[in-house]
């Protein structure tokens, strides 16, 4: 069942809404039965499982320029579900991230514009973890089931997003990720500028504790023409 909300809908501080729900003539409403909802994102019903799509893994750019997008597009999910008893007529859902926003702020100090492709976070050491978000490479793309909380693949291939930065402009990527409760490893910044392909010369300190879905995470970087550091959020301090 499909819902649109609008300002009616919503309190004055936008945090809540009040809304009703048409249940599907399938469901013996006489019945204890459980609710779920998905805001956010896609989701399928297939086989006895809810999926909801985390297909867009590749960094988009946000901030300007061609190519970019709205965080509003992306697929951000939250959720919520309840169990429903008979001769309940309302209930209260509380929505929550599934995953966590990954930045990257990159600024290029070449002097001229530049071309990019292939942005990515790496580990350092491959062996470091299983990977601190849901995605395997040649096996697709993570969907989340709601009923069983478990993740799935899809032979959905990754993409690849390319631009260009202007000279000292400074550059914002952004993606959302299904985490895995692994910590992050000690991560390097990998991209293609100019065709040539660029790892930074230092690295981000491994995170002590996992990611936590529904924050967002900055990596700051700049290119001089000659190296691809790691910074902090004025440009400045090289990450060891």
């Amino acid at each position: 069942t499909e819902i649109t909300l609008t300002d009616e809908h919503l309190s004055d501080n936008k945090k809540n809404a009040t809304f009703n729900i048409a249940v599907p003539d399938d469901i013996n409403t006489a019945n204890p039965y459980t609710l779920y909802c998905v805001h956010g994102s896609s989701s399928q019903i297939a086989r006895g499982k809810i999926l909801v799509d985390f297909s867009y893994t590749p960094f988009f750019p946000f901030s300007g320029g061609y190519g970019s997008v709205s965080p509003d597009t992306y697929y951000t999910p939250i959720t919520a579900s309840a169990e429903i008893a008979f001769g309940v007529p309302t209930t209260s859902l509380t929505f929550n991230y599934l995953g966590a926003m990954q930045i990257i702020c990159f600024k290029n100090a070449a002097g001229a514009e530049v071309a990019y492709t292939e942005m990515e976070l790496v580990q350092v050491n491959p062996a470091d973890a299983a990977g601190f978000y849901a995605y395997k490479n040649g096996e697709g793309a993570p969907r989340y089931d709601l009923i069983s909380k478990e993740v799935i693949y899809y032979g959905v291939s990754q993409g690849v997003i390319s631009g260009s930065i202007w000279s000292d402009d400074v550059r914002k990527f952004s993606r959302f990720v299904l985490l895995t409760g692994n910590t992050m490893p000690a991560t390097r910044l990998k991209v293609k500028i100019d065709g040539v392909q660029k790892e930074s010369i230092n690295a981000t300190s491994a995170s002590a504790v996992p990611h936590q879905a529904g924050n967002a995470y900055c990596v700051y970087a700049l290119w001089n023409g000659v190296d691809l550091q790691l910074t902090d959020k004025d440009f400045t301090s090289v990450r060891k």
